[in-house]
C-alpha cells in the first residue's frame, strides 16, 4: 500500500508489481543455471571455476531477490511512493549484463579484460537501486 495525494492508502499498481516480479523470476533462473553448472562441473563434463558460479549466485540470485523484495516491500510498509519505474528497467539490465559479463570473465581468462565492465555495471545497478530507495523515501517524508 502506498499513500495517495489525498493521504489515503492505495495498493501498489499491477504494472509495478509485475515489473518487480522479474527480479524473482531471474533470481531462480540464475540459481538453477548455477546448480546445473556445478553438477556438470563435479561430474567432470565441463570445467568452469566455482568462483564464477559463486559470483553468479551472489549477484544473480541474492542481489536480484533483495532488489525485488525491497522494491515491493519498502513502499508497501513505509507508506511511501512506488519507486521510479523508468529506472527499474535500466537497473535490471545493468544487473543482468553485469552478472553475465562478470561470470564470463571469471570463467574464461582470455576475457579477463572485460571484468571492469561487468563490475561497473553491477555497481551502476546498486547505485540506481540506492537512488530509487532514497529518493522514494525522501519524497514520502516530504509529502
Amino acid at each position: 500500500m502506498t499513500v495517495s495525494a489525498e493521504g489515503k492508502r492505495r495498493p501498489l499498481s499491477r504494472g509495478y508489481i509485475k515489473l518487480n516480479l522479474v527480479y524473482t523470476f531471474e533470481a531462480f533462473v540464475y540459481l538453477f543455471v548455477g546448480l546445473v553448472i556445478m553438477v556438470l562441473n563435479f561430474s567432470t563434463f565441463i570445467f568452469i571455476p566455482p568462483d564464477s558460479v559463486y559470483i553468479m549466485w551472489l549477484f544473480g540470485f541474492v542481489v536480484s531477490m533483495v532488489f525485488g523484495i525491497t522494491n515491493i516491500m519498502i513502499p508497501s510498509y513505509g507508506n511511501g511512493r512506488e519507486y521510479h519505474m523508468y529506472l527499474i528497467v535500466p537497473e535490471i539490465l545493468a544487473l543482468n549484463l553485469g552478472t553475465i559479463i562478470t561470470f564470463i570473465t571469471f570463467s574464461y581468462t582470455e576475457y579477463s579484460t572485460f571484468v571492469n565492465i561487468g563490475l561497473s555495471l553491477l555497481l551502476l545497478s546498486v547505485l540506481i537501486h540506492l537512488f530509487n530507495l532514497t529518493s522514494s523515501r525522501i519524497n514520502s517524508i516530504a509529502n
